[in-house]
């Protein structure tokens, strides 16, 4: 119910002059009640006029993000509105490539720090660390250090904040 990334994805529609709607995960008694109070995220969210919905860590497991923010599209082309759903954590292909791209970009300022690789033979850092929440940072993060030989190839440690390693090692993965 706190995610970061709807957040960003609320304050960014507003920005644009649309219109947000957030699935929101959230325990048993907050989903009964229907109001998760205005309290980090939420406050934010609100504060941009997104649309939340919210639903149980039970119905969320038994149906699943893609079928979920399928029926809310249908429901809201019914409306005639014309949505685009961005998944959870953003995680697809354009995400992915943002994180690519942003390695790139992470590479070509490094190239210039020619006296940190002098003294040191390598790029200016061996790890990169972040949380993984959906695993699209982590698969973008990873491909693109890969990809770029001014980095060095870093360690990527993704740390996940909800499912199983094996879940995240599978989806980073594929």
């Amino acid at each position: 119910v706190q995610s970061n990334h709807c957040r960003a994805t609320a304050v960014a529609a507003r920005y644009l002059g649309l219109d947000s709607h957030l699935i929101l995960r959230a325990p048993q008694s907050i989903a009964e009640d229907g109001d998760p109070g205005l309290v980090g995220n939420l406050l934010v969210e609100r504060a941009v006029g997104a649309n939340i919905h919210l639903v149980t860590k039970r119905e969320y497991a038994a149906h699943g993000s893609v079928a979920l923010a399928e029926s809310l599209r249908r429901r809201l082309e019914r409306e005639g509105k014309r949505p685009y759903v961005v998944p959870v954590g953003g995680s697809n292909a354009i995400g992915t490539w943002g994180y690519v791209d942003a390695m790139a970009e992470l590479a070509a300022q490094t190239k210039s720090d020619r006296t940190h690789r002098e003294k040191h033979g390598r790029g200016p850092f061996t790890d990169i660390v972040l949380a993984c929440g959906s695993g699209g940072t982590a698969a973008g993060v990873a491909l693109g250090a890969a990809l770029c030989p001014e980095l060095r190839k870093p360690n990527v440690w993704a740390y996940g904040v909800c499912d199983s390693p094996e879940y995240f090692y599978e989806y980073v993965g594929d």
